[in-house]
């Protein structure tokens, strides 16, 4: 049956059985062996499967919205959000062990190829479209409620935050969170 995971083990739900009992479905993409078995796009996954009844037709499972850690920050920066829900309020949540430091939070589309900034700090945004969240006030860690708008447009789209710590040092000790790519739902 089809699955849906949130990246833990009690996260991980059946959503429905294709092909109920002992046979199997046989997803698959086309059949020829040598090409994916899924394909996926705009937060749906793509497939044909065997039902039992009709035969070999296509299938699609819409995951719905999700917010999924990208790779990992750099010195101690975290950023988290829950899941973004067309209509709904999400929540966003970052933290690093610098004091005196302001976080920027960003939005955009997620790079093809993260970029290595300094150190072993990489960006995990598309330098070429983003803009500015969010900018917390001096603090060690923060959450804060943003509205999703209830814009069908949005259904299934993607885009990628990322939290910049600005230390007082500024450009010397900035940090950069992991990424957190967002699928937009219901």
């Amino acid at each position: 049956g089809t699955v849906r995971r949130c990246g833990t083990q009690t996260g991980t739900k059946r959503l429905d059985q294709i092909n109920p009992g002992k046979g199997s479905s046989s997803p698959q993409n086309r059949g020829d062996g040598y090409d994916p078995v899924f394909a996926g796009s705009r937060g749906k996954i793509f497939f044909s499967a065997d039902d039992g009844t009709h035969g070999r037709e296509p299938w699609v499972v819409d995951n719905g919205a999700t917010a999924t850690s990208v790779g990992h920050g750099c010195g101690s920066s975290t950023l988290s959000a829950t899941d973004p829900i067309l209509g709904k309020s999400m929540t966003i949540s970052g933290s690093t062990g610098l004091n005196n430091s302001v976080h920027v939070l960003l939005i955009g589309a997620p790079t093809s190829s993260p970029i290595q900034i300094v150190g072993n700090c990489t960006n995990y945004l598309d330098f070429k479209s983003f803009a500015v969240l969010y900018v917390t006030p001096v603090t060690l860690s923060w959450s804060v409620p943003v509205t999703v708008p209830n814009q069908t447009i949005l259904l299934g789209s993607t885009a990628t935050i990322q939290s910049w710590v600005l230390p007082p040092s500024f450009p010397k000790g900035i940090q950069l969170s992991n990424g957190v790519d967002l699928t937009f739902g219901n």
